[in-house]
């Protein structure tokens, strides 16, 4: 089994290429890493096995998480998660042009 989890959301592809990439990187240097997408996932994805995280969105208008990453965060409102003793990082892919650039990174990072 695969100690690090890369979930991500993404409508356009982005943010899936470069979790993709970053799964390639990884397994390049001999490392196991799965990647799913947000929308096929529960809770138990992020409290499971994997001692490693990696959350990726992308930002959407003026800060807003990619919309599976929203319904996932709707469903799973209710359930608790806990990620202590887990390694969590989070990135994400957004356009500057917009006020609140990569702004989904932040609303992971307080969720």
């Amino acid at each position: 089994m695969a100690n690090t989890l890369i979930l991500y959301g993404s409508l356009t592809g982005n943010t899936q290429s470069v979790a993709e990439k970053i799964q390639s990187i990884c397994q390049s240097k001999g490392k196991e890493v799965e990647v799913k997408n947000i929308a096929d996932a529960d809770a138990q994805d992020l409290t499971g096995p994997h001692s490693c995280l990696i959350l990726a969105s992308s930002t959407w208008d003026d800060g807003h998480l990619q919309a599976d990453w929203a319904d996932f965060m709707e469903r799973t409102a209710n359930q608790p998660i806990d990620l202590t003793g887990k390694k969590v990082a989070i990135f994400g892919c957004g356009d500057s042009n917009y006020s609140v650039f990569c702004g989904a990174v932040e609303v992971l990072e307080q969720e």
